[in-house]
């Protein structure tokens, strides 16, 4: 078996997020053990006539992004626990974020774009892109003299009705990879 060298990826990569009417992705800056999570649920076809299934169908799916925000900005703090970045306020010089009313309310989407840049060929860049997702979950910061701030996040994507793919919530691009494999 072959082996190609340049197929081997290692190394993280930057993210970006667009919140609302946003038109850009803003950098969050630092950040750290990002994953990408795809889970599918399955309904089998069964009949009386074999013991296993004849077939299946796809019934559910669900796409989570974990990441860490390391750098100790309101904005990211904000998104960390699903808030919207434009409710962030200048008091006098001080940055405040009100917590939303204690009552039900829509969720704040997001778009999301996390680049790594292949470490053989910089020009070669995988992209994942979730096009509506929220953080889920909640977070929990840590605030001791040991270790820095951390945001830790979870994005779970949400099917977009206006995406250019008829409700596709996010693609995986491989940018400068030419023929596919």
């Amino acid at each position: 078996m072959a082996v190609d060298v340049a197929n081997v990826e290692i190394g993280e990569g930057d993210l970006g997020i667009k919140v609302g009417d946003e038109m850009a992705f803003t950098d969050v800056g630092g950040c750290r053990n990002a994953s990408l999570k795809v889970e599918t649920e399955d309904k089998d076809v069964e009949v009386g006539q074999f013991i296993d299934p004849i077939g299946s169908f796809d019934v559910a799916r669900m796409i989570e992004f974990t990441i860490e925000l390391v750098e100790d900005t309101m904005r990211n703090m904000v998104i960390a626990f699903g808030g919207d970045p434009a409710e962030i306020t200048d008091a006098g010089g001080d940055l405040v974020y009100d917590f939303p009313a204690n009552s039900v309310q829509g969720a704040t989407f997001m778009a999301l774009e996390y680049s790594v840049k292949q470490v053989l060929d910089s020009a070669k860049v995988k992209k994942v892109e979730l096009f509506k997702c929220k953080p889920v979950g909640g977070v929990e910061v840590q605030f001791n003299k040991k270790n820095e701030k951390v945001y830790p996040v979870t994005f779970k994507a949400y099917a977009d009705p206006d995406a250019s793919v008829s409700g596709s919530p996010g693609k995986i691009t491989y940018e400068g990879k030419g023929t596919p494999v």
